[in-house]
């Protein structure tokens, strides 16, 4: 009886503890709308990271295509369209490397289903700083992108913003201009002395009927 009795009792408290322990992991739903939304906001900037990646691929197609056709119409320009298409390639490889360790980290938190309060507020917090690292690993990789367009493009129209400037003046280029100086203007006649009637200053000559002059003061 008295065994029956100390099992019965062990039964009773293990059951008892289950209960306080499920009473105990009720969750916080402040804690759950956290994470929630920082789970929507990981979903967000995968979509953005997908997005970005694309464009960034047809734009590396696009620049690609026009280097090598710069490339085989100038072969001196071949060093130069090697470096650029090497950066494309790196670029890319990135992608492909950290971007993928970015994503596959985004969609782990995504996945993940705390069941306590302790668990929830470490999964946001750790979701918090992933997102953090992400949003910043893919402004460096778009600002670089488009410095990457930048060079490209001024590469690409040098030979014709050259030829253009064609009237720029000799000290741009550090030498000698070739344009005609034009002719120095005609110099201008001098002007003729005023004569004593017109100048209001000058004694004025009154003429006699009889010949001869009289000077006025």
């Amino acid at each position: 009886m008295k065994k029956q009795f100390t099992v019965f009792s062990i039964l009773f408290v293990f059951a008892l503890s289950f209960v306080v322990s499920s009473c105990g992991s009720k969750l916080d739903e402040a804690l759950v709308t956290d994470f929630n939304a920082k789970k929507a906001d990981a979903q967000k900037l995968l979509t953005s990271m997908a997005d970005n990646t694309k464009m960034m691929l047809a734009d590396h197609a696009t620049w690609k295509a026009k280097l090598d056709s710069e490339k085989a119409a100038d072969p001196d320009d071949a060093a130069k369209v090697d470096a650029l298409e090497a950066e494309m390639q790196k670029h890319e490889d990135m992608c492909k490397t950290s971007g993928k360790a970015m994503q596959d980290s985004l969609n782990a938190y995504i996945a993940m289903n705390p069941t306590t309060n302790d668990g929830l507020k470490a999964a946001s917090a750790g979701l918090a700083a992933q997102l953090a690292a992400c949003n910043s690993g893919c402004n460096m990789m778009m600002d670089a992108h488009k410095k990457l367009g930048s060079d490209i493009t001024a590469f690409l129209g040098g030979e014709a913003a050259e030829a253009a400037a064609g009237g720029e003046s000799a000290e741009a280029h550090g030498g000698m201009s070739h344009a005609k100086a034009a002719p120095a203007a005609a110099a201008a006649p001098a002007a003729a002395a005023p004569t004593a009637n017109e100048n209001p200053n000058a004694p004025k000559v009154m003429k006699k009927s009889g010949g001869g002059a009289v000077i006025k003061q």
